[in-house]
């Protein structure tokens, strides 16, 4: 939690203007840079503006205002990335054959690394076969008449590599890029009389930023980068009437509103059109995904958003203070009222994944190539977005608190309080919310439950209940045992925020027949390696017709489903306790264990984000990954597998499904996780004197379990199992951090006017005297590691889509770490031989769940972070200063590695390829008055 207070005028004017930059041309070139033998990552950053306060009527009304700009250009070497060597664009994979690893039913050698052609594919003996590419008597090259005219387009505009080699051939730079911005922050405060005071503020900025991650330059329309246009405006207005001097009542009101336009750097220049694509909009350049198998790993392409967010809130707040005895009452009661309304035409030019499948030999693994499938245009999954009329929706909370800070004794302080919170069911405003009801009979599914559902058409306006028993009672009591020593001990219950995240439409997907998508994937193909389709053919039309009321409208498709006590909400038990000790010579000590437990966490995404965990709700049960690749089978191949309603055609896989009549469930208040954090901190804290140095040195030492990762269910990556055995998703967090240290150093250098040494005014003091010397330091664990296998197909039973955990080899050590860093070759850092891939059938579905735990209690490289700073204040004449600071980042120019590849099917697992850090430094000066 941050608390904050807008700062008011006063009688008197006074102001301050103010400029801030960082340069490349005064920072260190890096590592990546230097090895790369490329220039300087670019950087350019100014901040500037001014603020003014006084008064508008004497000793009744003031003023302080505000104006901010900034603009700042980073274009760092992020990392390596992998883009199509030349060979491959040209159709020439032989330099992927390796050795012989059988014979096709017809008798002819396969080779690890073959490429076989998808238009060949015939059933043989009962055997699917493929005929392997072949052109001018050379084996595994594509014919170039062969190659689709949309992917020779869109191959002639990925980026080069550097470096001929298949993975980590290319430098990418990613985060924010490019960025600009301006506030304005006004402040009015009115005194009527010594009993009533009114203030007022306003805000309004703009930020313009480029967000995402490609190579240079930015406009490239592969690259995955998009520009947001920010513009919030927030009101607070509030009054303070002191009752007597021990009554005060507080009453404020507050109205945010914040628009938020996304959209790609290319959009709207008919990249579809330009391409050759048909079936999609104009909008934006399609996104192309490629599949991780076989160690190949190339990077996506391409980004889809376009569109804008519109969420704000109304709030009143009233407060009760009042001092009786030894009692101080805080009592009172909120209420806000949230709305969220998008307007997006995100997807609308499709996305389109290419998978090694379309180009292997059926029953051999190792053969295969994601990128020559993309060249014949072979896609193995595609989907667009068809909008209609969206939505608004909005969100409402009552609440009220009570709080008694009780100074029992002199030495006693207890403070106890509560606060119930009465969130109320999400709402559409005109009442078009539709969505998953798992009691409907579905009539496009012979009647079987689980169906779309309008609520208008139902009496209702929301699928979730009321919920009342939002209770959170907190407790701490303070101590002091004499005049230098304090115990103190909290506890704490706190329940999360039913307002969903609006910036990103989190919970807010009810909104079927309004908005919807074409889909299509190879489980749409006669059998399991023919291509969805061939994308010169362009995406099929929307067959539905918007809006449109239909219970089977989302059959064999996506849906959404909102849980009826959704509004219960996760929460968190906080506890704490510790002792303070005042030490000699301006020092203290404090010592604090600090715990917390979450409770009904969520465990994946929103029913609007279908994520990490996008099938989870409807996943097959994986006691059936024994039928290995026979759930790929149509589910007429066998008839000793009941089929879910009798009308049902598709594969077992999808027949086996909760839901079969549905691909992804996305569920909002799927609360089933858990966390624990336990944590021993440490402070040692010195006052600064004039001409000493001042410090505050924090260490802690903690440890979180979890099977969530946090509140809102983010990151919740590498799950492979999690409704069905949940004791083998806990482990540590993501996040967590055995070690932390962080020391902030401040030394007023002992030289000049007033000061120990040189101790007179003149040029001398004017130099050297005066100056102030800063440092912030931080060192910390690196980050917990995630280990997958992307070589083993985790579609099966669609699961987690990113990849499969691998078996842990028992006895053999997990680190197998090198010193220095190798750009060229990559850095150890994990041992191979410490995973295997887990067993996997002929066509390479997994035959059981890896024990890989989701989150190793193993770590990448530390990452150290230390500044050190300058500053001096020039005292130009009575009432007028000027400040000057220099800030030196990563000031000792240290090299900070990267975290190892984890994909256990990569050549490059356990290696480290990435390198960063470089000093940089900022200047900035400020004059005020």
């Amino acid at each position: 939690m941050i608390n904050y207070a807008i700062k008011s005028g006063g009688n008197d004017f006074h102001g301050s203007v103010w400029e801030f930059n960082t340069n490349s041309a005064y920072a260190s070139k890096g590592t990546a840079a230097n090895f790369a033998g490329r220039a300087k990552p670019y950087n350019n950053e100014h901040n500037y503006g001014f603020a003014v306060s006084g008064p508008i009527r004497k000793n009744k009304t003031f003023f302080f205002g505000t104006w901010e700009g900034g603009r700042k250009v980073d274009l760092p070497l992020a990392g390596r990335t992998s883009v199509p060597i030349t060979a491959w664009r040209n159709g020439d994979f032989s330099g992927m054959l390796g050795q012989q690893i059988g014979a096709d039913v017809l008798g002819r050698p396969v080779y690890d690394g073959e490429i076989f052609d998808p238009t060949t594919t015939r059933e043989v003996n009962g055997q699917l076969v493929r005929d392997p590419f072949l052109y001018q008597g050379r084996l595994n090259v594509i014919d170039p008449a062969r190659f689709s005219g949309i992917s020779k387009n869109i191959s002639a505009l990925i980026p080069q590599p550097i470096f001929e080699t298949i993975r980590n051939n290319q430098f990418s730079t990613s985060g924010i890029p490019r960025s600009s911005l301006w506030t304005v922050n006004a402040k009015v405060d009115h005194i009527f009389n010594e009993k009533h005071k009114l203030s007022g503020y306003y805000l309004y900025s703009n930020r313009i930023y480029v967000n995402g991650s490609g190579i240079v330059p930015l406009d490239n329309p592969t690259n995955d980068f998009h520009e947001f246009d920010e513009r919030p405006n927030a009101f607070r207005f509030s009054e303070d009437w002191t009752i007597s001097p021990t009554k005060l009542n507080h009453f404020s009101f507050g109205y945010n509103r914040w628009r938020q336009f996304q959209e790609s750097l290319v959009v709207d220049e008919d990249w579809p059109g330009q391409l050759g694509l048909q079936g999609v909009s104009k909008t934006h350049f399609p996104h192309i995904s490629f599949d991780s198998g076989n160690g190949v790993s190339l990077r996506s392409l391409g980004n889809v958003r376009d569109g804008m967010f519109v969420n704000g809130s109304f709030v009143l707040k009233d407060e009760f203070t009042w001092i009786h005895g030894k009692h101080t009452f805080q009592m009172g009661g909120e209420y806000w009222q949230y709305y969220n309304h998008a307007r997006f035409e995100s997807g609308t030019s499709g996305s389109f994944g290419f998978n090694l499948r379309e180009t292997t030999q059926p029953g051999f693994d190792g053969t295969g190539n994601p990128f020559a499938s993309f060249l014949v245009g072979a896609v193995d999954v595609a989907s667009r977005d068809v909008y209609g009329a969206q939505p608004g929706f909005g969100n409402k909370d009552i609440s009220f608190f009570f709080q008694d800070s009780i100074k029992s004794t002199p030495k006693l302080t207890i403070n106890a309080g509560i606060r119930w919170d009465i969130p109320r069911p999400r709402h559409e405003r005109f009442n078009l919310t539709a969505g998953f009801d798992p009691n409907e009979p579905n009539p496009g599914a012979d009647g079987v439950k689980g169906a779309l559902v309008f609520l208008a058409d139902k009496g209702r306006n929301s699928f979730q209940e009321p919920y009342y028993r939002q209770v959170a009672p907190n407790f701490g009591i303070a101590y002091a045992w004499n005049e230098k020593t304090v115990f103190r001990g909290a506890y704490g219950l706190n329940y999360g925020a039913p307002i969903a995240r609006a910036c990103c439409r989190y919970s807010y997907a009810e909104s079927f027949g309004l908005i919807s998508s074409v889909n299509v994937s190879r489980s749409d193909a006669p059998n399991g390696f023919d291509p969805a389709l061939y994308w010169e053919t362009g995406m099929p039309p929307f067959r539905g017709q918007l809006p449109i009321k239909d219970p089977t409208l989302q059959n064999n498709n996506n849906i959404a489903y909102t849980l009826p006590d959704s509004l219960r909400q996760y929460y968190y038990q906080n506890w704490s306790v510790g002792v303070q000790r005042e030490l000699p010579f301006q020092n203290s000590l404090e010592v604090n264990y600090v715990g917390t437990k979450g409770t009904r966490l969520p465990i994946g995404q929103a029913a609007s984000e279908y994520g990490y965990l996008q099938f989870l709700y409807n996943m097959t049960n994986p006691r059936y990954l024994a039928l290995g690749d026979a759930l790929y089978d149509d589910i007429n191949a066998h008839p000793e597998i009941p089929k879910p309603y009798p009308s049902f055609e598709g594969t077992v896989n999808q027949a086996l499904r909760p839901y079969p009549q549905y691909q992804n469930i996305g569920v909002t208040g799927l609360n089933i996780g858990s966390s624990i954090y336990h944590s021993l901190q440490v402070q040692a804290r010195r006052r600064p004197t004039k001409g000493s140095v001042g410090f505050i040195a924090s260490y802690t030492f903690s440890k979180t379990f979890t099977n969530s990762e946090n509140s809102q269910g983010y990151n919740s990556y590498n799950f492979q199992d999690a409704l069905t055995n949940m004791r083998a998703e806990r482990s540590i967090a993501f996040f967590s951090y055995p070690h932390d240290l962080k020391i902030t150093t401040i030394w007023e250098v002992p030289v000049g006017k007033d000061r120990r040494f040189l101790n007179h005014g003149g040029v001398v003091d004017k130099v050297l005297g005066g100056w102030t010397v800063t440092a912030i330091q931080r060192y910390r664990s690196g980050n917990p590691l995630q280990i997958v296998d992307y070589g083993v197909d985790s579609s099966a039973l669609f699961l987690f889509y990113g990849g499969w955990r691998p078996d842990r080899v028992p006895g053999v050590d997990v680190y197998q770490k090198s010193s220095g860093y190798d750009l060229a070759n990559g850095t150890t850092w994990i041992n191979r031989n410490a995973f295997t891939s887990v067993p996997t059938s002929p066509g390479g579905i997994p035959l059981r769940p890896g024990n890989t735990p989701r989150v190793l209690d193993f770590y990448g490289p530390w990452q150290p972070s230390e500044t050190i700073g300058l500053a001096k204040f020039f005292t130009i004449r009575e009432g007028k200063t000027f400040e000057f600071r220099a800030e030196f980042r990563n000031a000792f120019n240290r090299t900070q590695r990267a975290d190892p590849d984890t994909d256990l099917s990569s050549g490059s697992f356990g290696m480290i390829f990435g390198a960063g850090g470089r000093r940089t430094i900022l200047f900035s000066g400020r004059f005020s008055f």
